[in-house]
């Protein structure tokens, strides 16, 4: 890029860069100090950002879900109370059974232990609304011969 030339020879006979050229390389010199402070500034938001947003949207309380259909197939609601570790979620409806889960981003994952020896499990998933007072997902039953599936809407208690 520089081509001949580089060089200028001084009074004292010593061999100088050209000040043209020594302006160009200092500037080619800032804009990689720059572009490397970039690239950390970069590395660091990736690297602490998960933590700033690793904060799990709160579950935890009393909720109304309306499945639809519920696991007679029909339209009901039921009710729900969420306890909530960190991303860990303990979900109980009503008389239920306590479905083990976890909630990553706007993403809520639980569902029953193996309720029959054919394995009967039922399995949640749900996208979380951003201030957690609302939840839409889809639920399904499997085991044996069983794969029913529904859809559900929750809304938490005030």
């Amino acid at each position: 890029m520089l081509g001949r030339n580089v060089a200028i020879t001084d009074p004292t006979g010593h061999l100088r860069e050209r000040p043209e050229h020594l302006a160009l390389r200092r500037s080619c010199q800032i804009a990689a100090m720059m572009n490397a402070a970039l690239i950390v500034a970069a590395l660091v938001t990736l690297m602490t950002g998960p933590t700033v947003e690793s904060a799990a949207i709160d579950l935890a309380g009393n909720w109304t879900f309306t499945m639809d259909p519920d696991f007679r197939g029909n339209r009901g609601d039921v009710e729900a109370r969420v306890r909530q570790e960190g991303s860990t979620l303990i979900v109980k409806f009503e008389d239920g059974v306590d479905m083990k889960g976890e909630i990553a981003g706007h993403r809520a994952t639980w569902q029953t232990p193996p309720m029959t020896k054919d394995r009967l499990v039922a399995r949640y998933t749900a996208t979380v609304e951003a201030n957690g007072s609302a939840m839409d997902g889809n639920w399904t039953l499997v085991g044996g011969v069983l794969n029913e599936k529904g859809k559900f809407h929750a809304k938490k208690h005030r």
